[in-house]
């Protein structure tokens, strides 16, 4: 895992890995991590899941983890796709 590029681990990571935390960690149900995620901006399970897999990643190649950063790009990007929901289903 860790000699592949970050790209591809998340891809690749995100459907198996990354499901399994969702449900056995109880994201959607909001357990106390799924809350402290939310707190710090990640708010949807699967970029919770993201988050910590790449986080974990960048944590053993030594790499920034850019945690506040990623956050607040993830906050935005959901944003970004509910605005796009909502005028898309304003416009039916």
């Amino acid at each position: 895992m860790l000699e592949a590029p970050e790209d591809i681990v998340r891809e690749r990571l995100v459907f198996g890995l990354g499901k399994w935390m969702i449900s056995n960690w109880n994201f959607y149900s909001g357990s106390r991590l799924s809350h402290y995620l939310k707190e710090r901006g990640v708010t949807h399970p699967d970029d919770m899941a993201e988050y910590l897999i790449v986080t974990y990643y960048r944590k053993h190649k030594g790499t920034s983890l850019e945690l506040d950063e990623r956050a607040k790009a993830m906050f935005v990007k959901r944003k970004k796709e509910q605005e796009k929901r909502r005028a898309k289903n304003s416009g039916l």
